[in-house]
């Protein structure tokens, strides 16, 4: 999603402390294809601070920007984070870069800040120890409340030079959240932090799904007394609805070009799943079948749509064209299997596996074969990819209370982003 109130440029002058050194040489080609499979190295103290512009309460430190920029390079599996080099009579933030090669850290990040008036300014760049050359730099500008988002947004763009595609610490999570009895929907950063309830229905909301242009929000909701389906712009903050036939209007998803909203209904009596045309409000049904077909999700083309159906006796995850033809069975191990959600990269569905109350989440490939199973607590729920492919967010209850986790997309480095206030269910991660 597009966040807003922050700019981020290419360094041009020398702005801060050490700018003249950051500016001095160009950026560096980095093809992570040719340093193997081993986490890379990666050096990032403290950034430091103007001593006459130290910042007011509120604002976060040199320290603390740094600890969020490992935190997120640590979940993304790709890099090995020290925070300073091995004994060092000075400062970190001030160590040269060769003082980092006992710990065979390969790159290390500078950086430095300034408050001025009620924003700060960051400049950044990232250096190569062994050349002690500048790969990249950024500077970026915010005020108060935007100081964790320059910090993900750096560490982003150092994703982004290894691997080619911009990592994920800027984007949302909407889910749900439980309050008593009623459910709402809110919005969270990925790792948890400036969480924001987004529906004051006093009622239930159920299974919000993103835009692809991560501009609006689309959910079930019982407000007006009957299941049906909602749309908030985020920006304008309008709150429109989209389906509100007599009983079951659930499970909305946008196709991967916005124009279409797949959801279930049960208008004609039994659950369905329905093509709905966003811009013409046309309805086309796409399942036909007297058993519950529901929970659609799009293939990343748009091409394809899998759904949960119990047609063959217990809920199992199917796939057919968006014209409703080529019908196919998809997972045939596990005898409740439902909530699947295609990746981003179109070669996995990710889904849920149940007996009894032991639900655990699993992948497999769109074409078949053996699932992948990646959780094995039991309690797990409602998968959700990262726009890049590389994670799952799904909902646990192995606490005691569901809440909120995210895991690498092989099950390893699973990490919880919710706690207190609530049960937290129904994760939607943004593009």
């Amino acid at each position: 999603m597009i966040r807003r109130w922050v700019t981020a440029i290419l360094s041009l002058a020398a702005l801060l402390l050490f700018g003249s050194v950051l500016l001095a040489q160009s950026d560096i080609e980095i093809d992570i294809r040719k340093l193997g499979m081993a986490r890379i190295k990666i050096g990032i103290p403290p950034f430091t601070s103007d001593p006459a512009t130290p910042p007011a309460a509120g604002f976060l430190k040199g320290e603390e920007m740094a600890q969020i920029i490992r935190d997120d390079l640590d979940f993304s599996g790709l890099f090995q984070v020290f925070p300073s080099p091995p004994l060092q009579s000075q400062s970190a933030a001030g160590a040269p870069l060769k003082a980092w090669l006992p710990l065979g850290v390969q790159a290390v990040v500078q950086g430095g800040y300034k408050q001025l008036s009620d924003y700060v300014t960051l400049e950044a760049a990232l250096f190569d120890v062994e050349s002690e050359t500048r790969i990249f730099g950024r500077f970026y500008k915010g005020n108060q409340r935007e100081g964790r988002l320059i910090a993900h947004s750096f560490a982003d763009e150092i994703v982004y030079r290894y691997t080619g595609k911009r990592g994920i610490a800027t984007t949302s999570i909407a889910y749900v959240k439980r309050k008593g009895p009623n459910k709402e929907i809110h919005i969270m950063d990925y790792d948890g932090r400036n969480s924001y309830q987004l529906t004051h229905d006093n009622s239930i909301a159920l299974s919000p799904r993103w835009a692809p242009d991560g501009s609006k929000v689309v959910f079930t909701s019982y407000r007006d007394r009957n299941p049906d389906v909602y749309v908030v712009d985020l920006k304008a903050r309008s709150y429109v609805r989209l389906s509100g036939y007599i009983g079951l209007n659930t499970t909305p998803a946008f196709s991967p070009d916005g124009r279409t909203l797949a959801l279930t209904l049960s208008k004609d009596g039994n659950p369905e799943v329905y093509l709905l045309d966003m811009k013409t409000k046309g309805l086309t049904r796409l399942t036909r079948n007297p058993k519950v077909d529901t929970s659609p999700t799009w293939s990343p083309s748009g091409r394809e749509i899998a759904f949960v159906s119990d047609r063959s006796g217990s809920p199992q995850v199917y796939i057919t064209d968006r014209e409703g033809v080529n019908l196919r069975r998809l997972t045939y191990s596990g005898s409740y299997n439902t909530s699947p959600v295609w990746s981003s990269t179109g070669d996995k569905i990710a889904y849920v596996s149940s007996a009894g109350s032991r639900g655990d989440i699993y992948t497999i490939s769109p074409t078949g074969g053996e699932p992948t199973r990646l959780t094995v607590s039991g309690g797990n729920e409602d998968p959700t990819w990262s726009p890049d492919g590389r994670y799952l967010a799904y909902s646990s209850k192995v606490g005691g209370r569901r809440d909120i986790y995210l895991m690498r997309a092989d099950g390893s480095g699973t990490k919880g982003v919710t706690s207190g206030g609530g049960d937290c269910m129904s994760p939607a991660w943004s593009p």
